[in-house]
C-alpha cells in the first residue's frame, strides 16, 4: 500500500509538470467551419453589425515578411468579411472597439502567471491601438461593447504608439503587475476571470491594416509562456515612418548593432519598384529620408534590408 501510495504521488506530480503549465495556447490553426471557438466571445457580433470591425480567423501571415510559421491568425477585419489581409483597411469604426474574449479561468493555487502573443500592427500612431484587458467581476464580464465599458477592466497591455509596424512583435505582460485605474494589483489567487483583446480606433480615414494576434499563451511557467512565443532578440530595428502621411519628405530611422550595409527598396502599392537607396552604416542609428518624384499619391512601402535582416514599412504620400 505505500509503495502504491508513492508511485500514485509520482504520478500525480509528473502530470501536474507535463499538463499543469498552461492555461491556453492558441495557434489559431483550428480549420473549422465557425469562429468563435468554445471558451472565445467576439464583440460586436455578425451580422448584427456588418459594417463594424471586428475579430475574425484569418490566413494571414503569408503576406509579410518575418511572420510565424503558422498561417492563420486573428484579424481586426469586419465579419461577415469581405476584406482580404495584405491588401484592405481595417474599416472605419469611430470609438466602438472590437473585443475578442476568452474564459472564464482562474489562477488560484499558483504562485506566478504569464500570458504572451505575437503581434502585427499597422494603424494610425497614437490614435489606434490595442489593448489587452482582463476582469474576474461578475457584472463586467458581460460588458464588452463601448470604450466606458473598458473603464471597468484592468490593463494587462497597451499600445498606441508602437515604434515598428508591419512586423511581428513579442508581446508579454504578468498577471502579478494588473493596472486598476493607476494601481498596479495582482489577479493571482482569483477565479472566474476573463481575458480580451482590444482594437480601438478614431474613426478618420487615416488607417491601415489592422491588428493580427497569434500564438497567445497563457500559463504559470514563465519560459514555457516565453518560448509559446518563440521570442527573438530583434537587434536590428527600423522605426515606422514620419510624417506619415507626409508631403514632401518621409523619413525612417534605421538601427543596426554592427556596421553594415543597408538597401532601402521603395514600391507602390501594386508592387512596382518606384525607388532605391543603398548605404552603408556604422552600429548604430542613422536617419533614411526619401522624396518621390513624379509618383502621385498613394500608399508605398520601403523594404529594408541590411546582413539578412528584412523589415516593411508603410507610408502614405499626399503631395
Amino acid at each position: 500500500m505505500k509503495t502504491f501510495k508513492i508511485l500514485l504521488t509520482l504520478l500525480s506530480i509528473f502530470l501536474l509538470v507535463v499538463t499543469g503549465y498552461s492555461q491556453l495556447y492558441e495557434n489559431f490553426e483550428q480549420y473549422q467551419d465557425f469562429w468563435p471557438w468554445e471558451n472565445w466571445q467576439i464583440s460586436p457580433t455578425p451580422p448584427s453589425a456588418p459594417n463594424r470591425h471586428t475579430w475574425g480567423v484569418e490566413d494571414s501571415s503569408v503576406y509579410f515578411p518575418g511572420a510565424p510559421g503558422e498561417y492563420r491568425s486573428i484579424w481586426c477585419s469586419g465579419l461577415p468579411n469581405d476584406l482580404i489581409p495584405g491588401e484592405d483597411d481595417y474599416r472605419i469604426d469611430p470609438n466602438e472597439p472590437a473585443w475578442a474574449i476568452w474564459g472564464p479561468f482562474s489562477l488560484d493555487d499558483v504562485g506566478e502567471a504569464y500570458g504572451s502573443f505575437k503581434l502585427w500592427m499597422d494603424v494610425e500612431t497614437g490614435d489606434d491601438g490595442l489593448k489587452v484587458v482582463c476582469t474576474n467581476h461578475p457584472e463586467y464580464n458581460t460588458q464588452h461593447s463601448t470604450l466606458e465599458d473598458l473603464d471597468n477592466w484592468c490593463v494587462l497591455y497597451e499600445i498606441f504608439h508602437p515604434t515598428a509596424q508591419l512586423q511581428w512583435e513579442d508581446v508579454f505582460w504578468d498577471f502579478t503587475e494588473v493596472d486598476s485605474a493607476g494601481e498596479t494589483i495582482s489577479y493571482l489567487g482569483r477565479e472566474d476571470i476573463y481575458f480580451a483583446i482590444v482594437f480601438i480606433d478614431d474613426g478618420d480615414e487615416i488607417r491601415g491594416g489592422g491588428a493580427f494576434i497569434d500564438n497567445l499563451s497563457i500559463g504559470w511557467d514563465v519560459n514555457q509562456v516565453r518560448s509559446d512565443i518563440s521570442t527573438t532578440a530583434h537587434d536590428f530595428e527600423v522605426v515606422a515612418a514620419y510624417p506619415n502621411p507626409f508631403n514632401s519628405t518621409v523619413s525612417i530611422k534605421v538601427q543596426s548593432p554592427i556596421d553594415s550595409d543597408v538597401a532601402v527598396s521603395w514600391y507602390d502599392i501594386t508592387g512596382r519598384l518606384v525607388g532605391t537607396q543603398n548605404f552603408v552604416m556604422s552600429a548604430g542609428i542613422k536617419t533614411v529620408r526619401w522624396q518621390p518624384e513624379s509618383l502621385s499619391a498613394g500608399i508605398y512601402y520601403a523594404r529594408i534590408n541590411s546582413s539578412g535582416n528584412e523589415r516593411v514599412i508603410k507610408a502614405i504620400y499626399l503631395p
